[in-house]
């Protein structure tokens, strides 16, 4: 009897969470907001003589096109989900190189789910509990941002003990339960992800990664060189990899996970977002084998909150 109480409070508990982040949500996704932003950003340029960025801008603006929340729900509510066996173990963890972002506390936590996180600096244990970089990572000698994208597509090296891992950005609030994500993969990789929230096409993503300056400008040039000389189409389809979901026994994801390390780490272009595409077009298969871990998009997903940029 006590156990249905508890569970009952937990529901509402949730229910009211994401209903709270929702119109947050829906505040950060209203026109009024967007537009405003954009201006400031202009304003900011024009001051600063920026035309070139100007220009780059005004192109993104228009090329741009946001996957809206109502827009997926019917295409996420045809897709088949499996029942997850209730006494999986389950994972969530992060990883926070080179202080790039700050500790944050989950919002909402439970008591089948694990909380990991791995650092190079000090860390008290508090909800997250604090795991050293393993020293075989360490003896690669890569960057923070390279040891930071190992650790997150390696989660069957880091948590065999576990049947399905969800990896969280350090950007990354969790405001309600994710444990339901593990219920989405029921495709070839067992690997799940949401889809992006502004592009369908790598090649467009990369032009955004130019404008706005994130990762090395001309390895990224040389990156989308190399996938047009093999002949990668456009217009793919792309995945967000903030929130990556695994079924750590699939073989296929472990093998997708391999390779996307790979691309990733010969690039040099620092975005690997880019990387994952290619990947999965070069294994033969399409971005749909993949599955889709919300019926949102991740900025519009209520059980998550992004904190600072996301373009």
């Amino acid at each position: 009897m006590e156990q249905k109480t508890v569970f009952k409070e937990n529901e509402q508990l949730k229910i009211a969470l994401e209903r709270v982040n929702g119109e947050y949500i829906d505040l950060l996704n209203s026109r009024e907001y967007i537009t405003g932003k954009r201006l400031l950003r202009l304003i900011h340029d024009f001051g600063h003589f920026n035309l070139i960025r100007i220009f780059r801008r005004l192109i993104n603006y228009r090329n741009k096109r946001r996957v809206e929340y109502k827009n997926n729900r019917d295409e996420y509510q045809n897709i088949k989900h499996k029942a997850a066996n209730p006494d999986a173990k389950i994972v969530i963890y992060t990883c926070i190189t080179g202080n790039y972002d700050g500790i944050v506390e989950p919002y909402f936590t439970s008591d089948r789910i694990s909380y990991y996180l791995y650092t190079d600096t000090y860390f008290r244990d508090t909800i997250w509990k604090a795991r050293k970089i393993p020293k075989p990572i360490v003896e690669l000698n890569l960057t923070a941002a390279e040891t930071n994208r190992y650790i997150k597509m390696h989660p069957h090296e880091l948590f065999s003990e576990y049947d399905y891992t969800i990896y969280v950005d350090g950007k990354i609030t969790i405001v309600s339960d994710l444990s339901q994500m593990v219920n989405t993969l029921c495709g070839y990789y067992g690997v799940g992800m949401h889809k992006h929230s502004f592009r369908n096409d790598l090649y467009d993503e990369a032009n955004a990664c130019i404008v706005y300056k994130k990762g090395n400008l001309g390895k990224i040039k040389e990156q989308i060189r190399r996938y047009q000389d093999e002949g990668m189409p456009r217009q793919f389809g792309m995945r967000e990899a903030a929130v990556i979901v695994c079924d750590i026994k699939n073989q296929q994801g472990r093998q997708l996970l391999e390779s996307w390390w790979q691309d990733y780490i010969f690039s040099k272009s620092g975005r690997d977002q880019l990387s994952l595409p290619y990947v999965v077009w070069k294994s033969g298969h399409e971005i749909d084998d993949i599955d889709i871990v919300d019926e949102n998009n991740i900025e519009c997903n209520r059980k998550i909150r992004i904190n600072g940029a996301h373009k």
